[in-house]
C-alpha cells in the first residue's frame, strides 16, 4: 500500500510572480511616508485646544461637569506627543545629539562610520529597552483606572512600547546600512 503523496504547497496568488521588491513596497511606503508626523501634529493640536479650553473655562469661571475630563485628557496628549514626536526626530535623524567628535573626522572614513553604527546601536538598545519594560508597565497599571475618564491607566503608559517599537522600525535599516557600509570600506582598503 502506497503512502500519502506529499505535494509541495502553492505558493499564495497575491505573491506568484511578484519580484521581492513589489513584496515589501507597502513596507517601503510606511517607511518614508509623513503619516506619523500628522498624527503628531494631530496630537499636538488636540493638545494645545483642550489646554486653551482648560485655561477660558478657568478664567470664565464655569464648572460643568465635562471640564473635569480636561485635565487628565491634556496630560494625556502632552505624554502621547512627547513620544511620537521624540520617534519623528529619530526618523528624521534630528534627535538630540553631541556629534562634535563626528563632525572632526572625515566623512568617507571608516572610524565615522564606525562611530555612527556606535551611535545607531545605542538608540537601538534604548528603544528596545522601552519596547520591552514598557510592556510591562502597560501590564502592570491595566487594571488601574483613571478617575474621570474612567479608562484604565495604562493608556498613559503605551506611548513608551509604541515609540519605541517605531524607533527600531526606523533604526534596523539603518544599522544594517551602517554595517553594509563599513564591510565596503574595509574591501575597498584591502584591494
Amino acid at each position: 500500500m502506497p503512502g500519502p503523496s506529499i505535494r509541495p504547497r502553492k505558493a499564495r496568488a497575491s505573491h506568484r510572480g511578484l519580484s521581492n521588491d513589489m513584496k515589501y513596497q507597502w513596507i517601503r511606503q510606511i517607511y518614508h511616508s509623513n503619516f506619523l508626523e500628522y498624527i503628531c501634529g494631530g496630537v499636538l493640536i488636540a493638545f494645545t485646544a483642550v489646554c486653551l479650553m482648560q485655561v477660558l473655562t478657568r478664567y470664565l469661571m464655569v464648572t460643568h461637569p465635562w471640564v473635569g475630563w480636561s485635565e487628565e485628557l491634556a496630560r494625556l496628549l502632552f505624554v502621547w506627543s512627547t513620544f511620537l514626536g521624540a520617534t519623528v526626530l529619530v526618523k528624521r535623524e534630528e534627535h538630540l545629539g553631541v556629534d562634535f567628535i563626528i563632525n572632526k573626522l572625515s566623512t568617507s572614513g571608516k572610524p565615522r562610520k564606525g562611530l555612527v553604527l556606535f551611535k545607531h546601536l545605542c538608540m537601538f538598545i534604548i528603544a528596545f529597552l522601552l519596547l520591552r519594560y514598557g510592556i510591562a508597565i502597560v501590564k502592570i497599571t491595566a487594571k488601574d483606572y483613571m478617575t474621570t475618564v474612567g479608562y484604565p491607566r495604562n493608556v498613559f503608559y503605551m506611548p513608551g512600547p509604541v515609540s519605541g517599537f517605531l524607533m527600531l522600525f526606523y533604526l534596523i535599516p539603518r544599522i544594517i546600512q551602517d554595517v553594509a557600509d563599513l564591510i565596503r570600506l574595509s574591501m575597498r582598503r584591502d584591494l
